[in-house]
């Protein structure tokens, strides 16, 4: 269209065009051929030929054919099946304003003829499933689509999508790190290594390697932090007693070693060999309470 029609391709153009312009325009789709003829058609087709075109089509419904020239040569069935008015009527729905509420268990959104669908991803990514939600929410059921088409209308909603992160704290690993913060916090310091036993944390210095830059060059120093061990049992414990069931003991140590800087080890205690988690911890500063004052105040 951008370079004009020119003759021998004319007719079978006009004819594709019609068929378009009929699931496009139903009301007044005869002008738009009109107007189609005059401003691609490199010369115009004659205004009779125009007409057996379109006296063709208001007798029946036709389709597109695909492998006839000049159409085969640009022709791009996946983009087709992918468009409201393209073979297959397989996107009789417009379809728009993809969004992604990413977390753990991330959440979408899509509009659908001006509605909004919410899905969850295995709503996204399966068609069945994807079908099911449109019926069950907005009262429509989308035709089926071959996988590959299926695939490449995913993909093209994807390269707009809208993603909006949520807050880490909601997030798996946020409540985790939240509630281990509660338990080293609130379970109370052990004064002895023996108090791990009864669900306590003890807090000692340990030596710890990271790397610093120094002119540029990145080297090895030793460093002493804050350290709390305490037994992996009494953490599981105190994850249940709260209903956090996301994450394994694997999961645990995983997001300990890797993410937190922290390992595992064994330490004597009551004179036995006992299996400790540990990791840098800084304490929350024990502001003291300030004593209210309870004179009586002299009005002048």
């Amino acid at each position: 269209m951008a370079q004009g029609i020119p003759q021998g391709g004319r007719d079978n153009t006009l004819y594709q065009y019609a068929v378009y312009a009929k699931k496009k325009w139903p009301e007044d789709w005869q002008d738009k051929i009109d107007e189609f003829n005059h401003k691609y058609m490199d010369p115009p087709l004659r205004s009779q030929q125009v007409q057996k075109t379109i006296r063709q089509h208001e007798r029946k419904d036709y389709q597109y054919k695909c492998k006839d020239q000049p159409m085969c040569a640009v022709c791009s069935p996946l983009q087709c099946r992918a468009r409201q008015f393209g073979i297959g009527n397989s996107f009789e729905h417009q379809v728009s304003d993809l969004t992604k509420y990413e977390s753990d268990e991330s959440t979408w959104f899509l509009n659908i003829d001006g509605r909004r669908l919410k899905l969850s991803t295995d709503q996204l990514y399966d068609q069945h499933k994807f079908r099911k939600a449109c019926l069950n929410e907005i009262n429509m059921m989308p035709n089926i689509m071959r996988p590959n088409d299926w695939d490449t209308r995913i993909q093209t909603l994807l390269e707009v999508v809208e993603v909006i992160k949520m807050p880490h704290e909601i997030t798996k690993t946020g409540r985790f790190e939240s509630l281990l913060e509660r338990f080293l916090e609130d379970q109370g310091e052990a004064e002895h290594i023996d108090e791990i036993e009864i669900g306590k944390a003890l807090f000692e210095e340990r030596k710890y390697v990271e790397k610093i830059k120094d002119n540029g060059a990145e080297k090895e120093v030793e460093v002493n932090k804050m350290t709390a061990y305490f037994k992996s049992d009494w953490l599981q414990k105190f994850l249940k007693k709260n209903d956090f069931k996301d994450f394994s003991s694997t999961e645990m140590m995983a997001h300990i070693r890797n993410k937190l800087g922290g390992g595992d080890g064994r330490r004597k205690i009551k004179g036995k060999t006992a299996y400790l988690w540990y990791l840098p911890w800084q304490r929350k500063n024990q502001d003291e309470l300030r004593t209210p004052d309870m004179g009586e105040e002299t009005p002048f």
